[in-house]
């Protein structure tokens, strides 16, 4: 799951202000990070208040205020406006990476008042049993590639990173791939009929308990540090749904497993131009890192 916390911030009280605040959302409070609920009020001292001018990142909404405040009228001593100083609405975060929130009240002398500010921090929560978290699952898409694929496990075996599991995911090899792989012990073998790489990965996907996942071609190779490269800038950005390196090998990407509930697995379609398809569908909805050091090879 793809989670926010928030945390609020109000501004001093404006002259222009008899009185405001942002009960919603509450700080510290995690919620699921497609939609924010925000809630508060505001009375002015002179006239009454437009809307509620909210802006987050490239994006400007106006927000009414619609909702009666028997509370704020009875607090401001039923001053003018305070029954009707309410503003309730949600807000949309999704395609929209930005990490602040800000809401200023538009008065009826056309200026706007800074009420408070919602400062947005993003994690993903995992999901997974305690003994798959941090583990990283490199998955190995493999059609006759037995002169390969060997070169290609041996790459993760030699990781400075400890906690992987590799899965092989024969994807209907007429050759001796099956023999290849079954003389590494600490390798899982999964078989399926040929469906193609992009089909084979979702196997994969499927198949698999880490945290993080890799997608790495049986012709390509991880440099000894790559795995450990990511995870650190994963941990670094939390936000991030993926974090890739230098190299145009699906290789050097590293994803937190929970992306693929949101957006779906890869696009077994063809001409689908698959993993970068992928990574597009991704980057319009999620924040992602790119380092420049290469994390894989061919």
């Amino acid at each position: 799951m793809y989670l926010v916390t928030p945390e609020t911030t109000i501004s001093p009280l404006a002259p222009e202000l008899l009185g405001a605040s942002i009960d919603l959302p509450r700080s510290g409070t995690r919620s699921n990070a497609r939609s924010l609920p925000v809630a508060g009020w505001v009375v002015a001292r002179y006239g009454p208040v437009n809307t509620i001018v909210a802006r987050f990142g490239s994006s400007v909404r106006h927000i009414p205020l619609t909702e009666e405040r028997p509370d704020v009228d009875a607090y401001l001593n039923r001053a003018g406006g305070g029954l009707r100083s309410g503003f309730l609405t949600t807000i949309d975060l999704r395609g929209n990476n930005g990490n602040e929130l800000s809401l200023g009240a538009l008065l009826v002398d056309g200026n706007v008042v800074q009420i408070g500010t919602i400062h947005l921090r993003r994690s993903w929560l995992s999901g997974v049993h305690p003994r798959e978290q941090d583990v990283v699952s490199v998955i190995i898409p493999c059609f006759n590639g037995s002169n390969s694929v060997g070169e290609a496990i041996e790459s993760c075996l030699r990781q400075t990173y400890s906690r992987l599991e590799i899965v092989v995911v024969d994807d209907g090899s007429t050759d001796n791939t099956q023999q290849v792989v079954s003389r590494y012990q600490d390798v899982r073998l999964v078989s399926r009929a040929h469906g193609g790489p992009s089909a084979a990965r979702n196997t994969g996907i499927r198949r698999s308990n880490g945290q993080y996942l890799m997608f790495l071609d049986a012709q390509d190779r991880l440099r000894p540090d790559a795995v450990q490269l990511n995870v650190d800038m994963l941990k670094a950005f939390p936000e991030c749904a993926f974090v890739s390196g230098t190299t145009g090998c699906p290789a050097p990407v590293t994803f937190n497993r929970g992306v693929f509930t949101l957006v779906g697995g890869f696009d077994v379609r063809p001409n689908a131009d698959e993993p970068y398809n992928l990574y597009r569908r991704i980057a319009r909805q999620f924040p992602v890192r790119h380092h420049p050091i290469p994390g894989g090879r061919r």
